[in-house]
C-alpha cells in the first residue's frame, strides 16, 4: 500500500488567503478615504447641510450630513443611480460571506480545540470561548459603528444590548417551540449564574452611559469586570460544589472534575 497523497490542491490555500485579504484591502482604502474626507471638511471643501431655522434664535443651523461620517464612495451619485449600487450590494453580500466563513470555519472550531485541550467543561466553554467566538461580529460592528475608527455613529450599544435580548428571549422561545411537548432537562446553576452576571453587567452599563459619555477609566472597569467573570468561570466547579453543600442541591446534570 503506497503512501497517502494529499488531495488538497495547492491553490486552495492561496484562494482562501486572497479571499480574506480583499476585505482588509477594502478597509484600508476606506480609512484612507475617510481621512481625506476629514481633511476636505476642515478645508471647507465639504459644506455642511443647512438644517431648519431655529425659531427661538431666528437663525439657520448648519449640521454636517451623516453620510460624511463614512468613507467617500468611489462612485458618483449619477453612477449609483445608473445601476452601480448593485456593486455595493454584491460587496455587502461578499463581506457577510467572509464573516461567516471566518467565524464558523476558523474561529469557532479553533476555540473548540482550545477548550478541549484545556479540559474546560461544556457550560464554561459555552459561556467563555464560544460566547467570544459567536459574538465577534458584534465586536467588529461596535468597533466600526461606535468607536470612531470609521464612523461616529451610535449603533454599537443598541447592537450589543439588542442582540443579547434576542439571544435570551428569541433563541430560548424558538428552542421551546421546536421541542413543543417534549421535556428538556436544564441545569439551574449555569442559567442562574449567567443571568445574575448579565443583570449586574447591564446595570453597570446603564450607570456608565447615563451621562452619554464613556471614559477610558470606565472602559477599563468593564474589562476588569469581564476578567472577574472569567475568574469565576475558572473556579466554576468549586463554586458549584459549594452551592451544592450550601443549599443542598443534589440534582447535578453531570459531575465535573474539580479544578
Amino acid at each position: 500500500m503506497g503512501p497517502k497523497t494529499s488531495t488538497k490542491r495547492p491553490t486552495e490555500g492561496k484562494k482562501k488567503i486572497l479571499f480574506l485579504i480583499l476585505p482588509l484591502v477594502a478597509l484600508c482604502i476606506g480609512l484612507y478615504k475617510q481621512k481625506d474626507n476629514e481633511i476636505k471638511r476642515k478645508e471647507g471643501q465639504i459644506l455642511p447641510t443647512v438644517a431648519a431655522k431655529d425659531t427661538a434664535k431666528d437663525e439657520l443651523q448648519c449640521v454636517p450630513p451623516a453620510i460624511n461620517e463614512f468613507p467617500e464612495d468611489v462612485f458618483t451619485q449619477e453612477q449609483r443611480r445608473g445601476g452601480f449600487v448593485a456593486i455595493h450590494l454584491a460587496a455587502t453580500l461578499y463581506l457577510c460571506l467572509v464573516l461567516a466563513i471566518v467565524c464558523d470555519q476558523f474561529f469557532v472550531p479553533t476555540l473548540e480545540i482550545i477548550a478541549e485541550a484545556l479540559n474546560v467543561p461544556v457550560d464554561v466553554a459555552g459561556a467563555t470561548f464560544m460566547a467570544i467566538g459567536t459574538s465577534s461580529p458584534e465586536l467588529y460592528s461596535a468597533v466600526i459603528g461606535e468607536s470612531s475608527f470609521v464612523t461616529e455613529g451610535d449603533i454599537g450599544i443598541g447592537t450589543i444590548v439588542g442582540s443579547a435580548v434576542f439571544n435570551i428571549l428569541g433563541v430560548t422561545s424558538v428552542t421551546g417551540l421546536l421541542l413543543w411537548n417534549q421535556e428538556s432537562s436544564v441545569d439551574w446553576f449555569p442559567i442562574s449564574r449567567d443571568c445574575l452576571v448579565y443583570i449586574f453587567s447591564v446595570t453597570t452599563l446603564i450607570c456608565i452611559i447615563q451621562d452619554n459619555v464613556v471614559t477610558s477609566l470606565e472602559s477599563v472597569l468593564l474589562m476588569m469586570m469581564f476578567g472577574v467573570y472569567i475568574t469565576v468561570m475558572y473556579f466554576n466547579s468549586s463554586i458549584k460544589e459549594w452551592g451544592k453543600v450550601r443549599w443542598g442541591y443534589s440534582q447535578m446534570v453531570e459531575e465535573e472534575p474539580p479544578r
